[in-house]
């Protein structure tokens, strides 16, 4: 054996090839130490450099010195390990000396990098703050480091070399000497024993000596015999696991087969498939519910079926093996053996023998498919049905309200005529009961919209005193018969302005307080309306209706909210009603945000209290429409004016024609929609009523053929009908139809309804209704005055008398500071006057006066210059005016004497007055200056002059609420 294969020559090259590799290892670690030692000086010195220079580079800087920054440039660059210098001011290059790279990354680009650099911020302070004024950059390239590590280089690799020889040497000698003779020994020893263990018999060792290879020869022999226990050990133990193998696969394979069985029997649809797609395994349920045989299956591949690739099937099988996830999906297939089905396939991965498949689990849902298509069936026939019902219901109301309309028009008219007493009980009999019925109709159609939910909520500005008084109203006339009082509390937080539905608000207070009089005998009916709580702009407001009637019974106050439901079944044959008012009242609270509840005790009297969300006006960011008053239309007739009325019973023609005309309209009939047509294409009307169901051409295609003839694009169509179902009213809407009037028509929906499309005028009477005995001074003519309509107004001949009497004077003063001020050039003070003349003048009839007082005050606003014929205009007028109050002046005081003895003594006067008053202190309105003068009149009368004067003061300053309690007072003391 020569040397280098023996084990002193494998142990010599292996342990000096380590040593050799850790030796390079070591110069290698201590070259790159010292490169980066060498680097990080470079660095600090750059550092240092650029820290020496950067005051200097900064105030040749601020100099903008360009030599002299070249020149400290080129000095930095002298440095040794200096190779480039580049000076930056505001994105322009100053100086490049030396070498400088093309692209300077952010941040050092490693220890190989090619370039080293520092850049030097240079800032220059100034009272103002520090000032940017440019960057230093220092560069310093590789070969500069290189160049220091260059001698350390050579030291490190010779000491490396000498070491390393050395080192040889030592272990050669140590090797063959100490350990190379031994070892052979040993070696000689062991291979002796190589195969001992496979051996039946021990191989047997023979060395005689004692000493540490004697020991490891014993050792070795001891091995030997546990190798060859252990030999046969590991024989035995092949034999019994071979034995245990078989008997698990054998086990194993029962299982699978036994699984495979199951799978086969089982009731629920399921099959397997290999990842390629070919089917492995399914069972008869499956081929059950697809229509085919277990044979046919086994032969498809799920790749090729048509109907799992347009289903997505195959989709959701290609991503459960691609993602070992499981996936489910409802699928309507017809199956590639003719059968339609629903499916819910539930898809699961599983890994068996090295490979993946999928078990496919099906749940049939075509049994629960068909109930539920059944139900939509359910469903479309009960839309269908509710649809015909609620066509119905305004079928039936068209029909009903039509002779109701008439009835009740056609009562009022004659109750209006002259009648002995007997007729007119006959007739008001017949015109409650009329209104009875209607408000059972209203009830049923109401109840059928809010079933629907098709009930229309309105937001308007309204306040709780307009909804009080209207209640109030309808309610007084059952109150009298009965001897009842109504008394209408309003909480002061409560009156304000607020948003919301006062007309269905309306409703819920008239049905519970027409509730309380019916059952309540004697005693009060109390109302109360409070704001509990405000959230913004959000008021919750609460209203008690409280009675002393009969009461409800404990067990029966759980069903009094329910339609058709009454707390005793006696009630509707004593008290009449359909059941369905209460039933209605919760549903509209409901719809207003609110909850309504009742307290009652059998014999003492019921508690109902309800809640409404409403907005306060006052914190509405946009204005919103405000909550028409009927007030505000009384004593007001329409501008002269014709109106065609398309209506086709005769009765109600007869009906809307008398409400037309006492309104100040002409009137023109069309009785149905041709004649309609015909009638717009001869000549102009102002508006047109329209009825909606009539023969020949229904009101809807009337409306429509309107709209597409020539100038009627904005004809006003107010649609009169008893239809009151939203449908109908979109329908109204789609074909052009402005606004609408309910049937039974009553008076004052129909004013207010033209109203919104018709001017109005301030009721005035003829000469022949207001001027008496008292009055002759007006018949003889009064230049620039309209007298009639003020005196319709005032009622007093003698009061207007004294009150122009004493108006020259005043306007002789006004005349004068007006057009002074108009001199001065005050604009604002003379619009002020302007103003303030327009409303006395036509408070006074003063009607040349007010129009050229309230153009030229038109004309100030607009910020335009006034021409002068109208200013010349205005000054005739008052000319015009004076020079007829002087001539008039004689007359007037003659009968002043009449107005102070006549008018001021009868209390009936002063009653009229404070009735004119109520309605607009209640509606915050403007009071008219010819009614506060005929309250001051009365300031000094010996009994009612001290809350005549206390109530004036109050209007003064807009107190509205206590003047009215003021008023209220003061009317309750006259006789």
């Amino acid at each position: 054996m020569g040397f280098w294969h023996s084990l002193t020559g494998r142990l010599f090259k292996l342990v000096f090839g380590g040593y050799v590799l850790l030796a390079i290892s070591v110069t290698v670690v201590q070259l790159m130490l010292e490169y980066v030692s060498t680097r990080e000086q470079v660095a600090t010195d750059l550092h240092s450099l650029g820290q020496s220079f950067k005051d200097s580079v900064t105030g040749a800087l601020w100099e903008l010195d360009r030599p002299l920054i070249h020149t400290m440039a080129q000095g930095i660059a002298q440095s040794s390990m200096v190779t480039g210098v580049k000076i930056v001011a505001d994105q322009e290059t100053l100086s490049l000396v030396g070498k400088i790279p093309a692209r300077l990354p952010l941040e050092p680009e490693g220890l190989w990098a090619p370039f080293q650099f520092h850049v030097v911020e240079l800032d220059k302070a100034t009272p103002k703050g520090a000032r940017h004024l440019g960057r230093l950059t220092i560069y310093a390239d590789r070969s500069v480091v290189l160049e220091r590590v260059k001698h350390s280089f050579f030291v490190i690799l010779i000491n490396s070399l000498i070491k390393t020889t050395g080192l040889w040497v030592i272990f050669y000698l140590v090797i063959s000497k100490g350990l190379s003779r031994p070892l052979s020994r040993l070696t000689e020893v062991v291979s002796r024993i190589e195969f001992a263990a496979e051996s039946s018999e021990p191989i047997p060792l023979d060395y005689p000596h004692q000493d540490e290879l004697g020991r490891l020869m014993m050792a070795m022999d001891i091995l030997q015999k546990r190798l060859q226990e252990s030999h046969r050990q590991l024989q035995r133990a092949n034999r019994e696991l071979e034995s245990r193998v078989e008997e698990r696969t054998r086990e194993l394979a029962e299982l699978l087969e036994f699984n495979q069985q199951i799978l086969l029997d089982s009731p629920l649809p399921m099959g397997v498939y290999a990842d390629t797609g070919q089917c492995l395994l399914v069972n008869q349920a499956y081929a059950q519910l697809v229509g085919a045989t277990r044979e046919l299956l086994l032969a498809q591949n799920f790749r090729h079926i048509l109907s799992w690739q347009s289903s997505g099937l195959l989709d959701d099988c290609l991503a459960a093996l691609a993602h070992q996830t499981p996936r489910q999906r409802e699928v309507h297939v017809v199956t590639s053996f003719g059968k339609a089905v629903w499916l819910d396939m539930r898809i699961l991965p599983a890994h068996f023998q090295g490979a993946w498949h999928l078990l496919i689990q099906i749940i049939d849902l075509s049994e629960r498919k068909r109930a539920e298509e059944q139900l939509q069936q359910a469903i479309k026939e009960a839309r269908t049905a509710a649809r015909t019902k609620s066509e119905f219901l305004a079928m039936m109301s068209h029909e009903i309200r039509t002779p109701m309309n008439a009835i009740l028009g056609l009562t009022g008219l004659v109750r209006e005529t002259r009648l002995d007493d007997t007729q007119q009980d006959y007739l008001r009999k017949i015109h409650a009961a009329s209104k009875d019925l209607l408000r059972i109709l209203n009830d049923i159609l109401d109840y059928s919209k809010i079933e629907a939910n098709r009930i229309e909520m309105e937001q308007v500005v309204f306040t709780l005193d307009q909804v009080f008084r209207d209640v109030t109203a309808l309610q007084e006339a059952h109150l009298g018969p009965r001897g009842l009082s109504l008394h209408m509390e309003i909480d002061p937080e409560a009156r304000m302005n607020v948003v919301g539905d006062p007309l269905r608000l309306t409703q819920v207070l008239n049905n519970l307080v027409g509730n309380a009089i019916k059952f309540t005998g004697q005693g009060a009916i109390r109302v109360k309306a409070e704001k509990l709580r405000q959230n913004g702009a959000e008021v919750l407001l609460a209203f008690t209706v409280s009675d002393t009637g009969i009461g409800i019974a404990a067990e029966l106050l759980p069903q009094l909210f329910q339609p058709f439901a009454q707390a005793d079944s006696s009630i509707s044959r004593r008290y009449g009603g359909t059941g369905l008012g209460l039933a209605i009242c919760q549903r509209l609270v409901d719809a207003m945000g609110g909850d309504i509840s009742v307290q009652s005790t059998p014999g003492k009297g019921s508690t109902f209290r309800f809640t409404v969300l409403v907005d306060d006006a006052g914190s509405l960011p946009r204005p919103v429409a405000q909550a028409t008053s009927p007030s505000r239309l009384a004593n007001r007739l329409f501008e002269p004016a014709t109106l065609l009325l398309v209506e086709d019973h005769p009765l109600n023609q007869q009906v809307a024609r008398e409400y037309l005309i006492r309104m100040g309209l002409q009137v023109e009939i069309a009785n149905h929609g041709g004649e309609a047509l015909e009638a717009v294409r001869q000549r102009h009307f102002a508006a047109v009523l329209m009825d909606l169901h009539m023969p020949v051409m229904d009101g809807i295609e009337a409306s429509r053929r309107m709209r597409q003839m020539p100038g009627l694009a904005d004809l006003p169509i107010i649609a009169t009908t008893a239809a009151v179902m939203p449908e109908d009213r979109a329908r109204c809407l789609s074909v052009g139809i402005h606004d609408f009037v309910g049937k039974p028509m009553e008076p004052e929906a129909l004013k207010a309804a033209l109203a919104r499309w018709l001017p109005l005028r301030e009721k005035a009477g003829g000469m022949e209704d207001v001027i008496t005995p008292q009055a002759w001074w007006i018949a003889e003519g009064w230049p620039g005055f309209e007298l009639a309509s003020v005196l319709a107004r005032l009622k007093e001949p003698a009061l207007l008398a004294e009150m122009l009497a004493a108006w020259e004077p005043e306007l002789a003063l006004l005349e004068a500071q007006l057009f002074d001020l108009w001199h001065q050039g005050v604009w604002q003070e003379v619009g002020e006057l302007l103003h303030r003349l327009k409303g006395v003048a036509g408070n006074f009839g003063a009607t040349l006066l007010a129009q050229a007082a309230g153009e030229l005050e038109h004309e100030l606003k607009a910020d335009a210059p006034a021409p002068e014929p109208m200013l010349e205009r205005l000054r005739h007028a008052i000319t015009l005016t004076r020079a007829t109050l002087r001539h008039q002046h004689p007359r007037l005081v003659a009968i002043i004497p009449l107005a102070t003895a006549e008018n001021r003594s009868d209390p009936s006067e002063l009653a009229q007055i404070l009735v004119q008053l109520r309605p607009l202190l209640l509606e915050y309105e403007a009071i008219p200056t010819l009614l506060v003068e005929r309250l001051k009149s009365w300031e000094h009368h010996p009994q009612w002059g001290g809350q005549v004067r206390a109530l004036r003061q109050q209007m003064e300053q807009y107190a509205c609420d206590a003047a009215s309690v003021t008023l209220e007072s003061l009317l309750g003391s006259l006789p």
